[in-house]
């Protein structure tokens, strides 16, 4: 029988002669989990856009498929702050076990949108305590810390929306709290800042995958869906981009949460 034999930077297996967590062990897990942030986060945005362009474009489809799609969109977008939390730990942990590196540098980047993270993410977490809170209206229940916390940072905090969007600002994690954009940015750079730090890590870290979300004069819009269209020459290649911008200009301030179907 053959053995795969898997580096030992890979899966994390350390000799006894240095700590774990030195400053390559630290480094390890920041990329690990922010690999793992940014695959969760391509996978919602895709399914997201998909959602969107779907709904803007008037298209008809089985209900089951829009169903399924808002249940997968919901799992990524938890599995999302659920690994960033995990980028937050790491970079902690840096700190601590070796100051002064770069790694440990990555604690005071974006304080506000770690902290809106951490929130959303225990709120997330927490689900027995904080859905009767943000899923009934009126508010009925008084909500716990994180949910006390999230509510100052937004009063109409959604969190359990599994995001939205605006032609502005692009599609949004959780609305007035955390954008796309925003953990996109702070997810390259950590990734970045680790491989800069250990090149060796820069070998695990995948190619990024292409946005599902195009940009023109009037703003963020979803690109067509991968396979939702007939082949080219047996369609017309403007109707359902028409059939789109049509939709949109007839509302004002475009965008919102996504709906629950």
């Amino acid at each position: 029988m053959g053995h795969l034999n898997i580096s030992k930077a890979v899966n994390g297996l350390r000799g006894p002669a240095y700590p774990y967590f030195d400053e390559f062990g630290t480094a390890r897990a920041i990329v690990f989990w922010a690999v793992s942030t940014r695959e969760s986060l391509e996978r919602w945005s895709a399914l997201q856009s998909e959602y969107v362009w779907m709904a803007l474009a008037d298209l008809d489809e089985p209900k089951e498929d829009e169903y399924q799609r808002y249940w997968s969109m919901a799992l990524q977008h938890h599995f999302v702050f659920v690994t960033a939390k995990n980028v937050i730990r790491a970079i902690t942990l840096a700190k601590e076990k070796v100051p002064g590196s770069s790694i440990a540098g990555l604690a005071d980047d974006a304080v506000e949108l770690r902290k809106a993270i951490g929130l959303v993410r225990d709120v997330l977490e927490h689900w027995e305590q904080h859905m009767p809170v943000f899923n009934v209206h009126p508010r009925q229940v008084t909500p716990k810390r994180a949910g006390e916390e999230l509510l100052a940072i937004n009063d109409e905090a959604l969190p359990y929306m599994p995001g939205g969007w605006g032609n502005h600002d692009g599609p949004y994690l959780s609305k007035g709290i955390v954008t796309e954009a925003q953990m996109t940015a702070w997810i390259t750079h950590v990734i970045e800042v680790a491989t800069t730090s250990h090149p060796l890590l820069s070998r695990f870290v995948p190619k990024a995958a292409e946005s599902r979300w195009g940009t023109d004069d009037s703003g963020i819009w979803p690109l067509p869906p991968l396979g939702r269209l007939p082949p080219p020459g047996e369609r017309d290649e403007t109707e359902p981009e028409r059939r789109l911008h049509v939709a949109v200009s007839r509302a004002s301030g475009v965008g919102g949460d996504l709906p629950t179907p």
